[in-house]
């Protein structure tokens, strides 16, 4: 047991010190650079942040695969973007971000890059020389889905908006489609954050 805690207690730590914006470096080598008397306990504590997990997230979209406006899809200005989307017409289409930030990525190989439009903010990852959307979040209730849901909406509207077809963990209700989730955090029957992401 006492064996088990330390791992706990060292793989928070390892977790905590190894932020995305520290090191481009996969997570799970930070971990398996520990005290080898705890490797086999910290194997089968880290399989959500694993490679394994990360490449098969890549492998199920290569750049060789035309991504045409799949899954849950968010509207402005006239234009449609799709999780793992290219990004580059989309930010051509977009015009200038308000303000940019990039990080090395913990979860992808190369930088996280975050373009911020007035109410909502795109993500994007590097995968062969090329850009892809990976996450769409809402920063205020300026702006809505297609299907007019925004911050400040009522579950009993996501739920007329998007069905019963849902998983909920901790008030976060959330939405799949093809390879993209849509996402509501709901406090006391009200929506307070709204994200696309990846499935």
């Amino acid at each position: 047991m006492k064996k088990y805690q330390y791992a706990i207690l060292l793989l928070t730590g390892v977790l905590n010190l190894a932020g995305c914006s520290n090191s481009a470096a996969p997570l799970e080598d930070k971990v398996t650079s520990e005290s080898t008397t705890i490797s086999e306990t910290t194997e089968s504590m880290t399989p959500a942040v694993s490679k394994t997990e990360t490449e098969t997230t890549l492998e199920s979209r290569t750049a060789e695969e035309a991504v045409s406006l799949q899954g849950y899809l968010f509207e402005v200005n006239g234009v449609s973007i799709g999780i793992y989307e290219e990004a580059k017409p989309v930010l051509e289409a977009l015009g200038e971000a308000d303000s940019y930030f990039e990080t090395p990525s913990c979860a992808f190989v190369g930088m996280d890059r975050q373009y911020t439009y007035g109410s909502y903010m795109l993500t994007t990852y590097e995968e062969d020389g090329q850009e892809y959307i990976y996450d769409i979040y809402f920063l205020d209730d300026k702006i809505s889905t297609p299907e007019g849901i925004r911050i400040g909406s009522t579950l009993e509207e996501v739920i007329a908006a998007y069905g019963e077809d849902y998983t909920e963990d901790f008030g976060m209700y959330t939405y799949r489609k093809e390879r993209s989730k849509l996402q509501f955090l709901v406090v006391d029957e009200v929506v307070t954050s709204v994200d696309y992401t990846t499935y």
